[in-house]
């Protein structure tokens, strides 16, 4: 291999004409030599942007490109599986976008050929590289809050104008596999432990899946309650309890995790909240995301270290997570919750080995 490790885009809407394309085009350690997109329209669009690059209607025509080292697949979800499938079949080192797949047959079969491929396959969870949640982890580890007993957790988004695959289930769309799964994996990630079992409530409001509640139970008897919704006010929440208090965060507003203690005291101001100002001026100096925040209020770091982080294991042969096991477990818990809204019971999850 190179010393630069040579990658392509497969899929040039939004996500990776706006997103992965400048960070490809800048990020240390890589060249962006290829794109692949079947709209004509986004390939000209690219082409605009980066006018150097190579650009091909068909990805199966780009995988046989002997200076394309890894590829990141950024396409409808419905496409994840099988285009994963393209990529690790040519040799190729994968990075493929959340969702790993629409359905779990999909996403095993992508599993199985990875791991008879000896490749690199990296999930895109990002948000596991955002500065809070790497920050609220560690608290959580360090015992910030005594033993976990419960997660709660919000996200929704005021999207008006969802592109057309997005509002069906059966191409991939919904605020569960669009928005929830992030928060499925965070909850892997942030906490250390697997989810057992989940009851789910889903209604269609303006499309299919577009307001999810699910009650998750974790190992170790943890308890977790989530609401994600397309259509919604605009919020990307956590809060984690334990036994000495509780940690917060809020994705798009806090400068750093919020501890609360157990108890809010018992004199009248205390009560009227006068007893808490926030966090303290030597926390929002420590603030993981204050420098960030002051020159760009709405960028959002963990799509670049994310895609730094798999062009790192790349260059090393290494093994890294997020993985597409990892896809698969968050998966299996989206199909769990799937039928238990259908069948109106608590379902177990599916463990994968």
């Amino acid at each position: 291999m190179s010393l630069l490790v040579r990658t392509a885009l497969v899929g040039c809407g939004s996500l990776g004409r706006l997103v992965h394309l400048p960070i490809l085009s800048s990020l240390p350690g890589t060249r962006l030599v290829a794109v692949a997109d079947p709209d004509a329209g986004a390939l000209a669009m690219v082409e605009q942007l980066a006018p150097n690059v190579a650009r091909f209607a068909d990805h199966r025509e780009l995988l046989t490109r002997d200076d394309v080292d890894a590829v990141i697949v950024a396409l409808p979800t419905a496409l994840h599986a099988s285009v994963g499938i393209d990529v690790l079949a040519a040799g190729k080192h994968l990075y493929l976008e959340k969702p790993i797949a629409a359905t779990v047959p999909d996403a095993r079969r992508l599993v199985d050929c990875w791991r008879a491929s000896g490749r690199v396959g990296v999930m895109g969870f990002n948000y596991r590289f955002h500065p809070l949640y790497i920050r609220l982890r560690s608290m959580v580890r360090d015992g910030a809050i005594g033993s976990i007993g419960a997660m709660r957790s919000v996200f929704a988004a005021p999207t008006d104008a969802l592109p057309a695959w997005k509002t069906r289930r059966e191409t991939g769309g919904g605020a569960l596999l669009d928005l929830g799964i992030h928060h499925i994996d965070l909850a892997r990630f942030l906490l250390g432990r697997e989810i057992r079992s989940v009851g789910a409530q889903i209604h269609d409001v303006r499309s299919e899946n577009d307001r999810v509640t699910l009650d998750l139970e974790l190992d170790g008897d943890v308890v977790m309650q989530s609401f994600f919704a397309f259509g919604a006010v605009e919020e990307d929440r956590i809060e984690v309890y334990g036994d000495a208090g509780k940690l917060t965060i809020d994705r798009h507003h806090s400068l750093t995790v919020e501890r609360r203690p157990t108890r809010v005291g018992s004199s009248r101001g205390q009560r009227l909240g006068l007893g808490y100002r926030g966090p303290r001026v030597r926390d929002l100096l420590d603030s993981p995301v204050l420098s960030l925040r002051l020159r760009a209020p709405t960028a959002e770091p963990s799509y670049r270290a994310s895609l730094a982080h798999f062009i790192g294991a790349v260059s090393r042969a290494n093994d890294v997570t997020p993985d597409l096991v990892d896809g698969l477990r968050a998966l299996e818990v989206v199909g769990a919750a799937m039928d238990a809204a259908a069948e109106g019971k608590r379902v177990s999850c599916a463990s994968f080995s």
